[in-house]
């Protein structure tokens, strides 16, 4: 659908908030940093857990795999962070990028 406007519509005046992701893993794991982290991505597949197929999460695993040469992360999509978190803290995924406020009860 032809939309009667484009980006060039709009201009930003202000940064007004931003939207942090963190990386996490389970506190038990051995991975404790980001090198740690790139480190094991580039000798297997990590299952990763996100918001949804196509959302930021996703696309930011997939950047990681493209600029630090690592194997395809094996992408589980939930229904929104919370689940994301649930999922980790279960063990049902071994790392996720999420907000802060979404998983810091975990």
């Amino acid at each position: 659908q032809k939309l009667p406007f484009t980006t060039r519509s709009f201009t930003p005046i202000a940064l007004l908030a931003l939207d942090p992701f963190f990386l996490w893993v389970w506190s038990d794991s051995n991975i404790k940093t980001l090198d740690d982290f790139l480190k094991e991505a580039r000798q297997r597949s990590i299952t990763v857990g996100g918001t949804g197929s196509k959302q930021e999460d996703e696309i930011l695993f997939k950047l990681i795999e493209l600029r630090a040469n690592t194997k395809p992360f094996n992408y589980v999509p939930f229904r929104g962070g919370g689940e994301v978190c649930t999922a980790l803290a279960g063990k049902q995924v071994e790392a996720t990028v999420n907000n802060p406020s979404e998983c810091v009860q975990f």
